[in-house]
């Protein structure tokens, strides 16, 4: 704005630059006064001339206006930008900001203040024009940058002023990625919130969820899982390496399974015992994992706990497997089939509504067959989860301490897969149980499976407890009911009338 000094308001009115004859450079009147006073603009510009116009100013009172006024209007509407200008916009406040911040106005510095965090910075850089999808040379963004960083507040912010959930931080990952890795619970709701794609994998095949699993963000962790595709056994695999117990609890409460097996036959608890993580192996073991299973080199989880100096992880995973010992309950379970109808709900989600899993249990024996005479006389026997020799039994034998016995033996050699004719031994013995009077066929090398698998259940509000395998029939209300499977963590049922089926998920 034009500044006066003196009393009354003032004019202006141009003056006419004087110039020599020979068009030779034009010479400046620096003389602004009028009425005893002087007028300038209050600003770093100095006094009110501009060459611009190739005119000077000088100024008047009110009292003394001149019939030039329209001109002087003119010239004064030449100048608004300029004063504009010397009173400060916006951008050039912002600009002024981060150069007393010490900040330079480049893509570098804004993906700098984004990983420190400066949120007032960021918000200069933005005020002062910068595009908040704006990228360095290398391809990071301040969204990517903050997100790693773990400042969710810088994420939310950025995402209000249009930036978008893609980009890569400065260490090379996506934004997802480096938000589930950080562990920032808001950046990884305000990327997903934008639509960012938590099913992609980095150059290692890690997923995002893959990225919080092994950092134990069990939080975060929740939050992807329902947004991954697939199986979550693969994650329950890396949950039971690092030995983060609540991730593994909140991914078998989302469907993965204990039983599952790696590309080498390992189970999740024989990870966690190869590394000492006795918290995530006692959780497993409850939620239904073996300690007799065995991978594709014959070996228990409590042969990994020993081999790698965890002995008294070992010990424990040696005590008799008490998965199959019934809950303490007041009343023993009765079959589902037995259940009073007229307590439940008819309509199918309803029912699966109020069905609660609480416990579930493995069916493999404690017995692997290491190897059939040729003569099929007698086998060496491996009894789990001991950490003692086979011990050799004849046809007719108990198998010690088992209750099992031997009622046939066969030495068997086949053609291996590919043929080239190369043999391999799959051996059998029949075993008999004695407590079930049940008969189980045992293949060298691998486990005995006794039977279907089994859940109990219960319904809300009811004590009673019920047993439910697969092929179970029961009603409900008026509807027919069928258990079509059970598993370590869900159990799916069907009305055979429709034909509509539903999933109940075991919750802990």
């Amino acid at each position: 704005m034009l500044s006066v000094c003196g009393q009354g308001a003032m004019t202006a009115r141009p003056l006419p630059i004087a110039s020599n004859e020979k068009g030779g450079d034009r010479r400046w009147d620096a003389s602004l006064a009028a009425a005893g006073t002087r007028c300038s603009y209050s600003s770093a510009h100095g006094t009110c001339r501009r060459r611009a116009t190739k005119q000077v100013l000088r100024c008047y009172p009110a009292s003394m206006a001149r019939p030039s006024q329209l001109l002087c209007a003119a010239v004064l509407a030449l100048l608004l930008p300029g004063l504009t200008a010397c009173s400060g916009r916006k951008d050039d406040k912002a600009r002024a900001a981060l150069h007393d911040a010490g900040f330079s106005y480049t893509v570098e510095e804004f993906v700098r203040a984004a990983t420190e965090g400066r949120e007032e910075i960021v918000r200069n850089f933005l005020d002062a024009g910068m595009t908040p999808d704006a990228a360095t040379s290398a391809k990071a963004t301040p969204i990517a940058a903050a997100a790693a960083a773990g400042h969710g507040h810088i994420v939310t912010l950025l995402r209000s002023r249009g930036a978008l959930p893609d980009g890569l931080s400065p260490a090379g990952q996506e934004a997802l990625m480096a938000a589930a890795k950080s562990g920032d619970v808001e950046s990884v709701k305000a990327l997903l919130s934008a639509g960012a794609d938590a099913r992609g994998c980095d150059g290692e095949g890690l997923s995002p969820l893959s990225l919080a699993v092994l950092a134990g963000h069990a939080l975060i962790v929740t939050m992807l899982a329902d947004h991954s595709p697939g199986p979550l056994d693969d994650s329950l695999q890396l949950a039971a390496l690092k030995g983060h117990a609540e991730v593994l609890s909140v991914l078998m409460d989302r469907g993965a399974s204990p039983h599952s097996v790696s590309v080498d036959g390992r189970t999740p608890m024989m990870f966690a015992a190869q590394y000492g993580h006795a918290s995530a192996v006692k959780l497993l073991r409850q939620r239904g994992g073996s300690v007799t299973a065995l991978d594709e080199n014959l070996k228990t989880p409590a042969d990994y706990a020993e081999e790698n100096a965890h002995a008294e992880l070992a010990a424990y995973l040696r005590e008799p497997d008490n998965s199959a010992d019934p809950v303490p309950l007041d009343t023993a379970p009765v079959p589902v089939s037995e259940v009073d109808r007229t307590t439940l709900p008819g309509e199918l989600p309803a029912l699966a509504e109020i069905m609660e899993i609480m416990d579930y249990r493995t069916s493999s024996l404690p017995i692997v067959v290491m190897s059939v005479a040729e003569d099929s006389g007698s086998a060496e026997v491996r009894i789990l989860p001991r950490n003692e020799p086979p011990v050799v039994v004849q046809t007719g034998e108990e198998i010690p301490g088992t209750g099992l016995t031997i009622e046939r033996l066969r030495h068997r050699m086949v053609p291996a897969k590919g043929g080239l004719g190369r043999l391999i031994d799959a051996s059998e013995m029949m075993v008999r149980d004695a407590a079930t009077g049940r008969r189980h066929m045992a293949v060298k090398g691998l486990p005995v499976m006794a039977g279907e698998p089994m859940a109990l259940i219960r319904f809300t509000g009811a004590y009673v407890l019920h047993e439910v395998r697969p092929g179970d029939l029961f009603t409900a209300g008026q509807s027919p009911v069928r258990v079509l499977d059970v598993r370590p963590t869900q159990i799916v049922i069907e009305r055979t009338d429709t034909r509509e089926t539903a999933t109940v998920f075991m919750s802990r």
